[in-house]
């Protein structure tokens, strides 16, 4: 926490943890033991220790974007030097921690309120301090019949044996110490064994330590009322808890005596102490531990696994996993509290995945919808949002049936960085009757993409528009001659290869709009790549000797998909060449067969053919990187393989 509104955030976040902890308590209270009572505080622990924020959840997720456009309103005018106003709400510590010199009222509250947590802090240490001089001063040496009282105890219960003094003018016996615990008891005639036994069994279950954490928690909220609450719930559950212990270790009448020492410790001050555990805590609340006792019964064995799993359910709220942000709705009026909301939750929003920032950025492009925009906008362009927003491309239409754009040439600059272009298409098409073509109207945004709280997006060029010709129609996709994406050219033994590449990756279908029908109205943003091609016109040219061209009777092609250089390939079978006529090609999704008969020795310039990679429903698309092509020339064959990361980007 460096600054109030992260402190804010964390506090009442943890609040309605123990709140929800607290009725959950208060249902089970007669049907689980002090033991889960207790226990079920470890889920408050881990709340109180990660960080709010440091998670892309949260439990109330309204309730942080609610505290995200209260502090952009507040601090709109008062230049803090703590906070950034457009940065969201974010921890990466749960405790405070003063990152340089105030300037504003948000900057001085936070540095009065770390003063607060110091004040406590030295107030505990002072006390543990002063505490453990008087003990270790005036302390004697226990009586050897009370010596060997606490000796037979330790024996009997198996507890190990631990350093006991006596101090006068102490009410009750407690535990003292963190690392190496002191046994304190008070100067009397005669001390009951079952005093002596709590005491011992808090020294078995480092009670006095646990007490130490709570205590340090208990000053990082000191100004926060209700938790002071729950930090008193807490150690009364932890004293609750060892009453349990001792009730399992004694019989029905030690019982009632247990109780009538508890009862008569109703009226004396309650003599609690950084660093220690005490039998005593208040007449309050030793008048709930007596109506425990009469209540006791031991527990059986399967209720432990009961409590282990109530725990391992409520987990998930130290880290708030139930929601993660949504968008607010948009209105118009900008100056509204609701249009801050919005703003609020657009800049809350963290992408995960490359293809759900790209989804929201096209979807906000073609919406015209500010708040998708802003919800994948960089932080470098939050102070100047609204002139950023403003020089977006307008006028871009898409109007395909299946698929909103195209990510064409998606190339990775390194772990945090990409690069693409989006690819609208105007689906009011023109027909080239006299070439028998047909051509769409497209506009590419090049843009990029990078790693922040989340992967954002903005564009990193001029847009770039066109007429593009209908190349082929795949599983739905309609692929254009968009711009190419490579160009590789490779040697052979008899001639050239040249490969050109296009591809894209697709939103399609229902995902489009995130709803189970494709008749919804409603863009809805973060969808995922579901689909993606990679176009290859491979062309051929024989550059052999005239006496070696004129020897060819046929050409014929074989390229197939790999899943790395090194794969051994295996090309289907084709000898009917008789049947295939002047030309022929055949295609699936994995391979292409091209065959040429070559007439009167008689060679093309150039012998092509196309072949497309589809992939469609796979959770992460992967298109092929590496192609292998067999030329087959009068029954002489040469193997060349073409890796995708050959070649340069073409630039139109």
């Amino acid at each position: 926490m460096t600054n109030i509104w992260g402190f804010l955030m964390q506090t009442i976040e943890i609040s309605i943890v123990a709140l929800i902890l607290l009725l959950l308590k208060k249902i089970f209270q007669d049907k689980l033991s002090p033991r889960w009572q207790y226990g079920v505080w470890s889920v408050l622990f881990l709340s109180l220790i990660i960080p709010v924020g440091f998670f892309p959840f949260a439990l109330f997720p309204s309730l942080h974007v609610l505290l995200e456009a209260v502090k952009t309103i507040i601090e709109q005018s008062l230049h803090s030097s703590y906070i950034d106003i457009y940065l969201p709400i974010k921890n990466i510590t749960s405790f405070p921690l003063v990152t340089g010199i105030p300037h504003s009222v948000t900057d001085f509250l936070f540095v009065f309120y770390v003063l607060g947590v110091l004040y406590h802090l030295i107030r505990y240490m002072h006390q543990y301090i002063q505490l453990k001089k008087i003990i270790f001063i005036y302390g004697q040496k226990p009586s050897d019949e009370l010596f060997q009282k606490i000796q037979q105890i330790e024996t009997k219960y198996h507890f190990p044996s631990c350093q006991a003094l006596v101090l006068e003018g102490i009410p009750s016996a407690f535990v003292f110490g963190l690392f190496k615990p002191v046994f304190v008891l008070p100067k009397q005639d005669t001390l009951d064994e079952k005093i002596i036994l709590h005491e011992l069994l808090h020294l078995q279950y480092k009670d006095s330590l646990q007490c130490v954490i709570w205590s340090c928690l208990r000053c990082i909220h000191w100004c926060n009322p209700f938790l002071q609450y729950v930090f008193d719930q807490i150690h009364n559950d932890m004293e609750s808890l060892c009453d349990q212990r001792v009730l399992e270790k004694l019989d029905g009448e030690q019982r009632r005596d247990y109780g009538r020492i508890l009862l008569n410790m109703t009226n004396e001050k309650y003599p609690y102490a950084f660093g220690t555990t005490s039998l005593s805590n208040g007449a309050k609340n030793i008048k709930k531990r007596i109506e425990a006792i009469v209540r006791f019964k031991k527990y059986p064995q399967g209720m432990m696994i009961v409590s282990l799993c109530i725990c391992l359910l409520l987990a998930p709220l130290s880290i708030g996993y139930f929601h993660s942000y949504t968008l607010i709705g948009n209105p118009y009026e900008h100056e509204s509290f609701s249009y801050q909301l919005s703003l609020a939750s657009a800049r809350m929003m963290e992408y995960p995945t490359i293809a759900g920032a790209i989804d929201t950025y096209a979807k906000g492009i073609v919406s015209n919808d500010e708040q998708f925009l802003l919800s994948v906008l960089p932080q470098q362009d939050y102070h100047d949002f609204r002139s950023v927003l403003s020089q977006r491309p307008d006028s871009v239409v898409s109007t395909l049936t299946y698929y909103l754009y195209d990510v064409i040439h998606l190339e990775k600059i390194n772990d945090h960085e990409y690069h693409a272009k989006l690819c609208f298409y105007n689906q009011n098409e023109n027909i080239d009757v006299e070439n028998n073509r047909v051509i769409a109207h497209y506009n590419i945004i090049p843009i990029q993409i990078k790693k922040e709280r989340g992967w954002k997006v903005r564009q990193n060029g001029q847009v770039l528009t066109g007429d593009a010709t209908h190349l082929r129609t795949f599983m739905n996709s309609e692929i254009y001659d968009i711009p190419i994406y490579k160009i590789i050219s490779l040697p052979c033994q008899s001639g050239k290869v040249t490969v050109i590449v296009r591809n894209g990756y697709q939103v399609f279908g229902n995902d489009i709009m995130n709803t189970p029908s494709l008749h919804a109205f409603e863009l809805r943003p973060q969808a995922r790549f579901n689909s993606g091609y990679q176009y290859l016109e491979v062309i051929y040219q024989n550059h052999q000797s005239l006496h070696h061209q004129d020897e060819i009777e046929y050409i014929s092609m074989n390229l197939k998909n790999l899943n790395n250089q090194d794969e051994d390939v295996h090309f289907e079978k084709h000898d009917n060449f008789s049947d295939y006529g002047l030309y022929y090609q055949s295609s699936s999704n994995e391979e292409t067969f091209f065959f040429a008969k070559v007439e009167n020795h008689t060679l093309d310039k150039e012998y092509r053919f196309q072949h497309i990679s589809y992939y469609q429903e796979a959770n992460s698309i992967r298109l092929p990187e590496t192609y292998a092509l067999q030329i087959d020339i009068n029954g002489t064959t040469e193997l060349i393989k073409i890796n995708m990361e050959d070649g340069e980007w073409y630039e139109s």
